[in-house]
């Protein structure tokens, strides 16, 4: 559906003329038969990619009573009129509150054949995202201006903080689950993943190993299925229509923070090295996005248990490629 907010105008970022509004091209998945409130998802797309990226995840999620929002972002999608912007990422979070505002005025009823009126929650909303829709999801939860307070858990999947100030993770209490990886060519490790914990005290981090940045776009198990990394591809792409520096630095002065020097720009990882297969990919990670939300804003206290004993204890037994660390994982956790 197409969703308009009349609100907010749209910048104008090099060719992009901007618009006295903010329109979101929107896909919802709702569970089939949902019963009484069921918690909402808020899905952000990475830059250059679209609503549609993660279906895979929003269609598990969805299956086990979740309904997910996710909507074309006007300046950083792949759909962007011209020239797209990582710039438009501070702008984001308010499409993120504005698609939570309109979920929740589907209660009550507006229409008698409205697929979600009065089944949303709102005490149990999560976002999540992936790379600059990770940051964003990182941002609404986070930033002391653009949060939105009933943004109760968040999942930054190979998302970035290196752009951001330590003392954004001091503004809320938030859970926050992000999935990096060493073998990610587009967003260090080193720089990003691995100093997390240090500055987030609310962090869940799952390091995994042999992913790759756009392994996790669901594309990738149809188009880059036996390609030895996608990143190969991604970084040709990226590189054609991101000016990093100049970029970078514009985006740490709009959000209004001092960050740390952000030493690593992207794709001068490896992106050769051979990394796993999409498919595999997907499904780690749907295993730990489901089980971390599920823990956090579960509907019975059985979920949430499951949930947290899959994070803290199951998970790095069963699956190789994964390490857990941070709040409420226990350390040393031995293999199977």
């Amino acid at each position: 559906m197409r969703l308009v907010d009349g609100s907010r105008p749209t910048p104008e970022y090099g060719e992009n003329h901007g618009a006295p509004d903010r329109t979101l091209e929107t896909s919802v998945w709702v569970p089939v038969d949902a019963p009484g409130r069921n918690p909402l998802v808020v899905y952000s797309h990475g830059f250059l990619s679209d609503r549609r990226e993660a279906a895979y995840l929003a269609e598990h999620l969805a299956s086990h009573g979740y309904i997910v929002a996710s909507a074309d972002f006007p300046l950083s999608s792949r759909r962007a009129a011209s020239d797209p912007t990582v710039l438009d990422v501070v702008h984001q979070p308010g499409d993120v509150s504005f698609l939570i505002d309109w979920m929740l005025g589907r209660n009550p009823p507006s229409e008698p054949a409205d697929p979600v009126a009065g089944i949303v929650d709102p005490g149990r909303i999560a976002a999540v995202g992936l790379s600059l829709g990770g940051l964003t999801s990182t941002l609404i939860a986070f930033h002391p201006e653009l949060r939105d307070p009933r943004v109760r858990a968040a999942v930054s999947i190979a998302g970035p903080v290196s752009p951001l100030a330590d003392r954004i993770f001091q503004t809320a209490p938030v859970p926050l689950l992000m999935i990096a990886s060493p073998d990610d060519a587009v967003i260090d490790y080193e720089t990003n993943g691995a100093v997390l914990l240090e500055r987030a005290p609310t962090a869940v981090r799952l390091t995994l190993h042999g992913a790759s940045h756009a392994g996790f776009a669901g594309i990738s198990s149809r188009v880059f299925r036996f390609w030895p990394n996608p990143d190969s591809v991604g970084c040709w792409y990226l590189q054609r229509h991101l000016e990093h520096a100049e970029e970078l630095k514009t985006l740490v002065t709009e959000l209004g923070l001092e960050a740390p020097k952000v030493e690593q720009p992207p794709c001068k990882a490896p992106w050769w090295r051979r990394t796993m297969r999409p498919r595999r990919q997907h499904a780690i990670t749907t295993l730990a996005v489901r089980a971390f939300l599920d823990a956090e804003i579960g509907d019975e206290t059985e979920v949430r248990e499951a949930g947290r004993r899959y994070l803290r204890f199951s998970m790095v037994r069963e699956l190789e490629e994964v390490d857990l660390a941070g709040a409420g994982i226990a350390p040393n956790t031995p293999r199977q």
